[in-house]
């Protein structure tokens, strides 16, 4: 018996020990135990950030064969960035004494996308940046449902609003001047307590959430911040919901309007600014040739500081756009009818729609409405016979429809002339509300129509999506070639489709979170993939939209307190920790993100112009196997905004050549290869040289003497050239390269 107690003892004593002196920290170890056997099944990509001690060649080792990498290292003291999915096996490490890791756990993520947008390395003035921006000295401008001024994100470290200015245009007692409607709040008033008692109550305070993607403070929580938290802040409140009502200023009127307000205001403070749309709607020409884009276009040109960032829509999965092209063919899609006065459309009870082309695409096309019989399959109760689109610009010409003797409706159609665009529109006055109509289209031409649900926000009748609907492919063949609503072209109309203005689309930025209960909520969803409900293009005349991609999929952003009030009681799984703000979705968002970052740049750049803003952000873009293959493309655009690259741009244009260093470098433009030549009074001189491509990143860096070097650029393109002596005489020289 002693002898098999001093057996136990012996093999005991041992394991104990081992067990205690394992080299991972007691947080490391806890993150291990936490991942369990789940580790192996994250993201190959997903890293943690840890110091290792020990053995610095079988650390090193262990790292190049396991996709790791050293930031630094101080003889066997290493900052470490590891696959998670290694981390179980670096224990194994020979030499290991001590890991550990401090502060940040890997499910912590960069809440507002900060990080996936490297806007934290501009905010903290990292790399190539000489300093930090945060927006100072910029106006974001948000034009939206409101905002509740009493968040802790838009407010100083004072208790001061940074909300400089706010027009609340569904104050119906109010008539601000010049625009005769709506009351404007300064920031003394919001101080003041006037604003107090109001509530960012539509589309659930849809327009807190956007100002908090953009603008946000930290103030809540220093981890969740707007790209531009030091940015001051302009609000237009609208209701897009005053859409077609007659007695009430229009909704892009009022829209058009909050953009001038906004430029105003940044003006008259002596600042740059940058507006924020998210909103919009799917019916119009969209190639931005109506009345309101060309408005918001001359605003633009009217003073460099100035840009408009607009969201893509979130129709990606919808089939809002049919085209009809024929060459002698008959092509054409059944409509369903609408009822009368909806809380989105105030229209008489019938049928509409609207169709879009050149000139040249609608001379010698004709078109043909026809009220359908569901059965017999394919005959018409009444038509109104094929005429042709290209009637008397603004003359309307009315038919009236009978069964017999029995009047089914009217129809009235009309020819636009939209700047280059011509738009034709059909409107069927009836009351049977189950009546389907056929338009029709045949002769030589083409033109395009954009519709959908009701409860898309659209007031054109929606499609019929396949002709099967009302019958076989054998009886529906003799009226034509069905044409059905397809996937393209569902992006917002109007300025959306505006060169001008920057369109963003979005992909998803968390992959997790933690809610308010501190527990964790796992989303499916890939990273920096774009989403599937984000719009795509191109525009009606095929220019490529949307033009950039921002985080707008699982984005965690403030919240209006009423909203917050009602999710802590109904939907605490989607409240992110200490309560003030949530997870959210749409390209709603991913615009706000983009506009924030124009801000940064706007700050180190205040007198850009919206080309140049555009430039910076196209150039810089992030493209990857995610973004596609060919691009720029009409789902991601020219790829994912990255702030610090952007913050990096310098516009060929703006820059200074300067010749301190007399000299030549030639040939200029080159094929590649280029030559700097100094005067020989240089002779016997220590030079560096280093050029730059257009995102700031250095390409080629190296040291000559005396007065001539040679080198070779591979890649055609635009780059800085960089001269320095010993003595800090400088030469900077744009090259070109074909």
């Amino acid at each position: 018996m002693l002898r098999l107690l001093l057996f136990i003892i012996t093999f005991l004593i041992p394991a104990i020990f081992l067990a205690q002196t394992s080299p991972l920290s007691y947080r490391l170890n806890n993150l291990l135990i936490q991942s369990g056997s789940n580790i192996n099944t994250r993201s190959s990509t997903k890293e943690i950030h840890i110091m290792v001690k020990g053995n610095a060649k079988n650390i090193m080792q262990f790292m190049a064969q396991n996709s790791g990498s050293i930031k630094y290292r101080y003889d066997d003291l290493m900052a470490i960035r590891l696959p998670l999915a290694e981390l179980k096996n670096l224990v194994s490490v020979d030499g290991l004494i001590k890991a550990e890791i401090h502060n940040t756990s890997f499910d912590v993520m960069d809440a507002t996308a900060i990080k996936i947008t490297s806007a934290d390395m501009v905010h903290s003035g990292l790399g190539m940046l000489q300093r930090a921006y945060k927006g100072n000295g910029v106006v974001v401008g948000i034009i939206d449902s409101g905002i509740d001024p009493t968040h802790p994100d838009f407010k100083n470290n004072d208790g001061t609003t940074r909300i400089l200015a706010f027009w609340d245009q569904n104050d119906f007692s109010g008539a601000l001047a010049p625009y005769g409607y709506g009351k404007e709040y300064t920031a003394a008033d919001i101080d003041a307590g006037l604003m107090a008692n109001y509530q960012d109550t539509t589309f659930n305070g849809h327009g807190t959430a956007v100002t908090g993607m953009a603008a946000g403070g930290g103030k809540a929580r220093n981890d969740i911040k707007g790209m531009a938290p030091e940015a001051d802040i302009v609000v237009v409140g609208i209701r897009p919901s005053d859409l077609d009502y007659t007695n009430r200023t229009p909704y892009l009127m009022k829209l058009v309007d909050g953009i001038n307000y906004i430029f105003k205001v940044a003006e008259a403070a002596g600042k740059p600014a940058v507006i924020n749309i998210s909103l919009g709607g799917i019916e119009g020409s969209h190639d931005a040739q109506d009345l309101p884009s060309q408005m918001i276009e001359k605003m633009l040109d009217e003073k460099n500081g100035r840009a408009v960032v607009a969201s893509a829509g979130n129709a990606g999965t919808v089939k809002h756009h049919v085209q009809y092209k024929v060459n002698g063919d008959t092509a054409f899609t059944w409509y369903r009818s609408m009822k009368a006065n909806t809380s989105v459309c105030k229209r008489d009870q019938g049928a509409y729609m609207s169709f879009y082309g050149d000139k040249k695409d609608i001379e010698n096309l004709q078109i043909n409405v026809a009220a359908e019989n569901i059965s017999p399959c394919c005959s018409a109760a009444a038509e109104t016979g094929f005429r042709a689109v290209n009637q008397s610009v603004g003359v309307s010409i009315t038919d009236t429809l009978k069964n017999g003797t029995v009047q089914i409706g009217t129809v009235t159609t009309f020819l636009e002339k939209i700047g280059n665009t011509y738009g034709y529109f059909v409107e069927i006055k009836s009351n049977e509300t189950s009546r389907f109509w056929r338009i029709s289209f045949t002769g030589i031409g083409k033109v395009d129509g954009w519709s959908g649900p009701l409860n898309r926000r659209s007031c054109n009748s929606d499609f019929i999506y396949s002709s099967s609907a009302f019958g076989t492919i054998n009886q529906t063949r003799k009226l034509g070639r069905y044409v059905e609503p397809d996937l393209t072209q569902n992006i917002g109309s109007s300025y959306t489709c505006s060169d001008k203005v920057i369109t963003v689309g979005a992909y998803s930025a968390n992959t997790s979170m933690f809610d308010v209960d501190s527990v964790k909520r796992n989303f499916s969803v890939v990273q920096k993939d774009r989403i599937s409900f984000s719009s795509i293009g191109p525009t009606r005349t095929g220019a490529i939209k949307p033009d950039i991609t921002g985080p707008g999929s699982r984005v965690i952003t403030a919240q209006a307190s009423q909203v917050l009030a009602s999710m802590s009681t109904s939907n605490r799984s989607s409240l992110y920790l200490g309560g003030k703000h949530s997870v959210t979705d749409g390209t709603s968002f991913s615009s706000p993100a983009v506009a924030g970052i124009v801000a940064l740049y706007l700050e180190k750049n205040p007198n850009a112009s919206y080309a140049e803003i555009k430039q910076a952000v196209q150039s810089t873009a992030d493209q990857d196997s995610l973004t596609g293959s060919v691009m720029p493309n009409n789902k991601n655009g020219y790829g994912r905004i990255n702030a610090y690259q952007m913050l990096l741009y310098q516009n060929p244009t703006g820059i200074s050549e300067q010749f301190v260093l007399e000299g030549l470098v030639y040939p200029n433009p080159s094929h590649g290869k280029v030559k700097i030549e100094l005067s020989k009074k240089y002779l016997n001189r220590e030079y560096s040289v280093s050029v730059f491509d257009l995102k700031g990143q250095l390409i080629l860096e190296s040291n000559f003497r005396n007065y001539q070097y040679e080198f070779h650029l591979d890649q055609p393109g635009i780059y800085f050239l960089k001269v320095n002596d010993e003595f800090n005489n400088i030469l900077i020289k744009k090259i070109v390269v074909n």
